[in-house]
């Protein structure tokens, strides 16, 4: 994790999201702005995912290269891999606002 040593707080980028680390595919791709240590979230309105993605399908086109990413690298199992594409396509999915 990155912190800035201006505020002695984590850096964050352009969505507020924390910056380094061993990045999930949703920070790679975001759909919110995640808070550190709490389950709270701020999703992004329609039309700022539309602006970022342009389309669902863009969305999950890139979250599953970053999943892949992280699986070449040996850094999260099949099994881990195959549930974040599962839930990616489902109804109750992470990109549920599309």
């Amino acid at each position: 994790m990155k912190v800035d040593p201006a505020t002695g707080k984590f850096a964050r980028d352009a969505h507020g999201n924390v910056i380094g680390g061993l990045r999930h595919p949703l920070s790679d791709n975001p759909l919110a702005t995640y808070m550190v240590r709490s389950d709270f979230m701020t999703l992004f309105s329609a039309d700022k995912l539309a602006s970022l993605y342009g389309s669902k399908e863009n969305w999950v086109e890139r979250m599953n290269a970053s999943v892949d990413h992280l699986l070449a690298q040996n850094l999260i199992p099949q099994t881990v891999a195959d549930s974040y594409k599962k839930a990616m396509h489902g109804d109750g999915s992470f990109a549920s606002k599309w």
